[in-house]
């Protein structure tokens, strides 16, 4: 059975000649998913028949592409704009890793993560207002959209008020 020519249909070979196949083409250095589309095999059972022969795969990571200083610099420039990481990560192909490594060089302070409305602690005035709406009859639901508090953290409220 012929294993040259790209154009050649995937056909299932015996154990042995696929594990042979795969051993070579790997020891060549020709990349994981070409043997896997000539020996007609997913990658996982690359790494499988690789172990089984006794060679301890390599699993490459992607590598973020090296960027121009050009490149680099606009990247800061959108950063400081305030861009989203993740749309800088996937506009320059970087990792995060890489994405910070580059902000570092140039000095930019990381931004602080974002926190949520969420954390914030409940004033005196609030628990005020949320007694007062709850006892004219709003919904905890309706009272929780207007504080832009979660529902929970309203129920908590009216449970220590007594009113829940």
């Amino acid at each position: 059975m012929s294993t040259s020519g790209s154009s050649r249909e995937c056909k299932k070979l015996p154990r042995e000649e696929r594990d042979k196949l795969v051993v070579e083409l790997y020891q060549k250095g020709v990349p994981v998913e070409e043997i896997a589309e000539k020996a007609c095999i997913n990658r996982a059972t690359i790494y499988s028949i690789l172990r089984r022969h006794g060679i301890q795969p390599s699993r490459k990571t992607r590598r973020s592409r090296e960027l121009t200083p050009e490149e680099e610099k606009k990247l800061v420039e959108e950063y400081l704009s305030g861009t989203p990481v993740q749309e800088l990560m996937e506009k320059y192909g970087l990792s995060a890793t890489k994405l910070y490594n580059i902000l570092s060089k140039y000095g930019v302070p990381r931004r602080a993560p974002r926190r949520s409305h969420s954390h914030r602690r409940i004033t005196p005035e609030e628990v005020e207002e949320i007694r007062k709406l709850y006892e004219q009859g709003a919904s905890v639901y309706e009272i929780a959209k207007r504080l832009k508090r979660p529902i929970s953290t309203v129920y908590a409220v009216l449970k220590r008020l007594g009113l829940k």
